[in-house]
């Protein structure tokens, strides 16, 4: 295994800076293509936004109800209806909740009602222990809620349905947050995710901080959050890209110059000098996830009957060749390049095994990360260490206060 590594790496150092070309013009034609195909799509703008409620944080929403100036009834009937105007253009509802979500928004401002008369409820208490109460959430398909399709992007499950609530649905619905609809997934959702909940929770970054402590459960003392950020003790650090020419694409030129802004935003504000650096593992990045699939698998069988539920295997070749030909791959690329990969890989392990028995050579421990993300409207991703998410969060709200955060995608029009 070791001479056949060393003969691979010899090769793919030879031939990088060829590929490095390959990539390039690949990644151009692409561009092209896509801007041809879009352009001559009709485009179908969003419907207008009317009702303002729905452009508020999820902690105003919430606070108008604890007051009373809102009902929760109100605002989730506001983002049924919104969801009712757009889902036809974006597709993105794989089963709605609207009526029990209406029905539950109702029970909500019941007993909000009946506890202030009875002086069982204060807006203290509420604003304590259910920061976003009558506030409608809704979550990603992978995310499993009880009754609800949970097919992970699967055709083989396509008609599954979860058993239960997954754990942070259960805080979520414990903390009187209405689920409303479940989302729709990318194609062949089969990419591994976190946390995915979307609505009014995920836009601005002041919500941020009460929806984790309530995912965290438990663990939210370790997070201090409410400790306070001094931006003068902070470290900054970025990087533009992986440094790996081949297997992704550079980055944007726009990003590039968010970059650049952010940082003449540091240095002139906090008198930061935010310092580049260029870390080498991350040329290895797919390998990384490579790794990171392997020890979400580990318990499991092969990602190749995964796919399929354990029914069988991926046939790479039908697949791909369905892409290539217009018709509808029903997996994703980047799974079907990991299926071969694991194909390869149960050969060469099986060589490996036979010259292990030999030799007593030990298996190398898989690679693991953790990384913390915030997301602002350029996607600049904000990284911090291990618990360190009060900081992460403090630079997201900084950065949204000076850039301006999440703007609406759709025409707002006042009354």
């Amino acid at each position: 295994m070791n001479l056949l590594r060393s003969v691979l790496g010899f090769y793919i150092r030879l031939f990088w800076p060829i590929l490095v070309i390959v990539r390039r013009v690949w990644d151009f034609w692409v561009s092209v293509l896509f801007r041809l195909t879009v352009g001559m799509r009709r485009r179908s703008a969003l419907p207008p936004v009317f009702n303002p409620l729905l452009l508020l944080p999820a902690t105003v929403l919430a606070e108008n109800i604890r007051q009373r100036k809102m009902t929760s009834v109100d605002i989730v009937r506001a983002f049924v209806t919104r969801c009712s105007d757009v889902n036809p253009l974006l597709n993105s509802i794989v089963q709605e909740n609207f009526q029990d979500a209406l029905q539950t928004a109702k029970e909500i401002d019941e007993r909000i009602n009946e506890g202030y008369m009875n002086k069982t409820l204060t807006k203290e208490k509420l604003r304590e222990e259910e920061p976003f109460l009558g506030v409608p959430f809704t979550v990603k398909e992978t995310v499993s809620v009880q009754g609800f399709p949970h097919t992970a992007g699967l055709l083989k499950r396509s008609k599954e349905r979860a058993e239960e609530d997954a754990v942070i649905v259960t805080r979520m619905k414990e903390a009187e947050l209405i689920p409303m609809k479940g989302c729709n997934i990318q194609k062949s959702g089969e990419d591994k995710i976190s946390i995915q909940v979307a609505g009014p929770l995920t836009r601005h970054a002041v919500d941020i901080t009460p929806l984790l402590k309530i995912l965290s459960g438990p663990k939210a003392k370790l997070l201090a959050l409410d400790k306070p950020v001094h931006f003068s003790c902070l470290k900054f650090y970025y990087i533009e890209d992986d440094s790996n020419k081949v297997l992704t694409s550079d980055v944007i030129p726009a990003l590039r110059s968010a970059l650049i802004e952010i940082n003449k935003y540091l240095l002139k504000k906090y008198d930061i000098v935010a310092m580049k650096v260029r870390i080498p593992d991350l040329r290895t990045s797919y390998w990384i996830w490579q790794e990171k699939m392997k020890e979400d698998y580990a318990a499991n069988k092969p990602m190749y009957m995964e796919l399929l539920n354990n029914e069988g295997e991926v046939n790479i070749w039908t697949e791909m060749l369905r892409g290539l030909l217009g018709g509808r791959a029903r997996h994703s690329f980047a799974s079907l390049l990991q299926v071969a990969i694991e194909k390869i890989t149960d050969e060469l392990r099986f060589l490996r095994d036979q010259k292990n028995v030999l030799e007593g050579k030990t298996v190398e421990k898989p690679l693991s990360y953790n990384p913390k993300w915030r997301q602002l409207k350029m996607k600049i991703q904000v990284v911090g260490g291990m618990y360190m998410d009060r900081l992460t969060i403090a630079v997201a709200k900084d950065l949204e206060k000076a850039f301006g955060g999440w703007k609406c995608p759709a025409k707002i029009l006042r009354k």
